[in-house]
């Protein structure tokens, strides 16, 4: 009877150890597997029959084995585990984690070890979720890491090398490389970290045109590329040993649908396919093609800028020479020109009665042209000053002023000149728009055709602008002329017929610029012009 209670309760204990929830497993001192139920069965994926009898160690990954022999062994000298951690290879290659308690079965004198029994809780997802969290966190650090280089590093190349750094530094990554390409696609520059020479390989290749076959995808779409198994899938990669059992994450860098290049990273195999990992990645790829883009802009705004400065020299070095060239020419002109004068006068004063009708006129055209020389070269150096030499703007009273140039250009009685209204008061350069209108009044004069001139002259204004109009009943221009008339030595008829140096308007034309303003024309042939200028409206400073 006692016999049977014992069997009883043998079998009653040995059914609550093989239906026990958690993993259970016993060994005896040589740490040969003696014991072990269902819940472990589950665990490691093997059955009873496999591991009886079996030493300890076929149960942990090689990069582990080591660590929990010694935990197992010091079970020996009495210690007993209190939620130690040990992982356990499952049968289908999979590691799970648990954590395990123990207890140490000793014989009847006490002393002497027997078995050693240990139960476990299987941590494995918690663990995972663990590791996933801390490896988010890593990749927000790196987000943000990455983010404060942009905003610091503007070198391009600095800046590639930096991400490369923080990016293994900070997430943990084995290696990451970045390719940055031209508009063609041609390679322009590398970085790395974790890789050294044999990424020299891949650069080489990639320099040629020869993409592998990770960024040949990467650049083909926009969403992130995974080789799960970078050895196999990628044969002929240069650096399909780096890899190591992690997956090969490359995605391209890509900004307002220009792509800029690739970055590609080695990722543990476990975070590789996890949503959140790829959505962080591409994040960080479209902040680094962000400030790729950015780079690009500011270099190109760099080389407009140098272009300008460059151009700005040249145009005033061209100024400076062409404003010298007028001077020297003007004076080595003159020079001659009053010697010809002068003797055309001697001869006309002492030969006079010498000279035939003939000579007369002859002698008479050359002074004409001497004369008219003269002016065309006052006009050149008129024109040369303006804007060299400038005059400090102040207020100025229009009316005034006009008055005062029809008072000195004194026109002839049959043209009248009218003046609207009032003229307003503004801030320019009083010598400068005398000029202005003493031009504009003396073309009007001097192209009249009327035996009853009449020249008008009018302001009106609008929120920015004083607008002038100097309107005459002349002969009118045709409209192809419109703008001949403001380039330099254009005239309307030929100089015989009509006297001028073709200087005026463009030096008009030259002070209404400076000033800020504009001028045009509108004309009708036969019934007269309206020249109409504008200047800025400004307050005294």
């Amino acid at each position: 009877m006692m016999k049977l209670k014992q069997q009883d309760t043998r079998d009653y204990l040995e059914n609550l150890l093989d239906y026990a929830n958690a993993p259970i497993i016993v060994w005896d001192p040589e740490f040969r597997i003696t014991r072990f139920n269902h819940a472990f069965e589950h665990l490691s994926g093997r059955n009873e029959n496999e591991v009886l009898g079996e030493t300890l160690d076929i149960l942990f990954p090689d990069d582990r084995r080591k660590e929990a022999m010694a935990n197992i062994h010091r079970t020996m000298a009495g210690e007993r585990w209190r939620a130690v951690e040990i992982p356990i290879l499952h049968k289908d290659g999979t590691v799970r984690i648990a954590l395990w308690n123990s207890a140490t079965l000793y014989a009847k004198n006490g002393t002497t070890v027997i078995a050693t029994m240990a139960q476990g809780q299987d941590i494995t997802e918690r663990k995972q979720t663990e590791q996933r969290l801390a490896h988010l966190n890593l990749v927000l650090r790196a987000i943000r890491n990455v983010n404060q280089l942009i905003t610091r590093e503007k070198d391009r190349d600095k800046l590639l090398q930096s991400i490369c750094d923080t990016l293994i530094e900070t997430r943990g990554y084995h290696h990451a490389w970045i390719a940055f390409f031209d508009e063609s696609e041609e390679l322009v520059s590398t970085a790395e970290a974790g890789l050294s020479e044999v990424f020299i390989s891949l650069t080489e290749r990639q320099e040629h045109g020869d993409m592998i076959e990770c960024a040949k995808m990467a650049l083909a779409q926009p969403e992130v590329v995974i080789i799960d198994e970078p050895a196999l899938i990628c044969s002929d990669c240069p650096l399909r040993k780096e890899y190591n059992g992690r997956k090969a994450v490359t995605v391209r860098l890509e900004y307002n649908t220009k792509v800029y290049g690739l970055l590609s990273v080695s990722v543990p195999a476990p975070l590789a396919s996890s949503r959140d990992e790829q959505t962080l990645f591409k994040e960080i790829a479209g902040d680094i093609a962000f400030a790729l883009h950015d780079i690009k802009l500011e270099e190109e705004r760099t080389s407009i800028e140098n272009n300008r400065l460059k151009l700005l020299d040249e145009l005033e070095r061209s100024n400076s020479e062409l404003k010298d060239f007028a001077y020297i020419v003007s004076h080595d002109l003159k020079a001659p020109l009053r010697a010809i004068t002068s003797l055309a006068e001697w001869i006309s004063a002492d030969y006079c009665d010498k000279l035939d009708e003939d000579g007369k006129e002859q002698l008479s055209l050359l002074l004409n042209r001497t004369r008219r020389m003269h002016n065309l070269i006052e006009g050149i150096l008129e024109y040369s000053r303006i804007g060299r030499l400038k005059e400090k703007k102040d207020e100025v009273d229009l009316m005034a002023l006009v008055r005062e140039v029809i008072t000195m250009i004194d026109p002839p009685e049959n043209i009248e000149i009218e003046i609207v209204d009032t003229l307003p008061v503004i801030i320019c350069e009083k010598t400068r728009i005398g000029q202005v209108f003493q031009n504009l009044l003396s073309n009007a004069m001097q192209y009249m055709d009327k035996p009853k001139g009449k020249i008008t002259i009018q302001c009106t204004k609008d929120q920015k602008y004083w607008k002038f109009t100097v309107m005459d009943n002349g002969p009118g221009i045709e409209k192809r002329y419109f703008e001949k008339i403001f380039q330099i030595f254009q005239t309307l008829k030929p100089r015989d017929e009509v006297e001028s140096t073709g200087v005026g308007l463009t030096i008009v034309k030259k002070i209404v610029e400076m000033h800020g303003g504009t001028i045009g024309v509108e004309s009708t042939v036969g019934e007269g012009s309206t020249f109409f200028f504008t200047i800025p409206k400004e307050k005294k400073k």
